[in-house]
């Protein structure tokens, strides 16, 4: 079994040849105290560390012996199974050998994927950590490594583990600001290193035009303006506004 872990080890399963019902299983042994025993069940108490092993020998190798119990009376019967349970090493998850790909960007946004990492350490990955340089809001103290850069944590579930690229987008970004991102991959036994930097500039907001009414009537108004520059990214929509004002009142509507 592998470190780190205190899912199911395995299951004890006994049958009485004379049609007697299990009435139960006891767990006995050298290391039985480090094991939950579930009807038969197996389970580690705690997480098996295999820097810190802490069975009877100290060498990652568990030994228990499971008594199953059946009948009653003077039909009452045992039988015993010895249960050697060994686990073993997990190490971090390899680098992620290239920077990450940007994939889109606007004023605010930037969408990025990344492969994973040639070896997983042994042990399935958890999640990658997206660390990312200017930091957001309210992190712009740069006096420690911690305090320098924004980090956003991607979940891999179960049903993702076999993707081959993965992607994520980091959001609420400054206008024209360039944005350096790293990622790396994380298992049970902790975080791999960084990948190899990526950069990037998010695009300025375009500037504001310059409306001129050509003409107002009863209930309507014919304005025009020309179109502003739009600081490197194609302008897509336009959002008008239009009200009434007096000295003590402002109404402002959105189309």
């Amino acid at each position: 079994m592998k470190e780190n872990h205190t899912g199911k080890v395995g299951d004890v399963h006994a049958v009485d040849n004379d049609g007697h019902r299990v009435t139960g299983y006891r767990l006995s042994g050298p290391d039985a105290r480090h094991f939950h025993n579930a009807f038969g069940r197996l389970l580690f108490k705690q997480p098996p560390n295999y820097e810190s092993p802490r069975d009877a020998g100290r060498d990652n190798v568990y030994n228990v012996t499971m008594t199953a119990t059946s009948g009653t009376g003077s039909n009452r019967e045992s039988a015993s199974q010895d249960v050697t349970v060994t686990v073993t090493d997990v190490d971090v998850p390899g680098r992620v050998a290239s920077a990450p790909t940007f994939t889109a960007w606007h004023g605010s946004v930037l969408s990025f994927e990344w492969s994973p990492p040639g070896t997983d350490g042994g042990d399935h990955i958890l999640r990658y950590d997206l660390r990312y340089d200017p930091p957001g809001p309210g992190l712009n103290n740069r006096g420690s490594t911690a305090e320098r850069y924004s980090t956003v944590r991607h979940a891999v579930p179960e049903q993702d583990r076999d993707r081959t690229t993965f992607r994520n987008s980091l959001t609420r970004l400054d206008p024209s600001e360039t944005y350096t991102v790293w990622v790396r991959a994380v298992n049970s036994e902790g975080a791999g290193p960084w990948s190899p930097p990526a950069s990037r500039p998010t695009l300025a907001t375009p500037l504001a035009p310059r409306p001129q009414v050509e003409g107002a009537g009863e209930t309507a108004v014919r304005i025009s303006w020309n179109a502003p520059r739009d600081q490197g990214s194609a302008v897509t929509q336009y959002q008008v506004l239009w009200g009434l004002t007096s000295p003590s009142t402002a109404r402002w509507r959105a189309p």
